[in-house]
């Protein structure tokens, strides 16, 4: 994103990139992938 788009811009490229590679919405995970490893590592 640039400096001063809007928030609904990157929000509507990313999900347009997730079409395209077929990610998906139950895909996604909350938050950061190197936070999931992290708690897996912790458990």
């Amino acid at each position: 994103m640039a400096d001063g788009e809007a928030l609904d811009v990157g929000v509507a490229e990313a999900e347009r990139l997730c079409a395209l590679l077929g990610v998906a919405p139950d895909d996604l995970i909350e938050g950061a992938y190197i936070d999931l490893l992290d708690n897996l590592a912790r458990a």
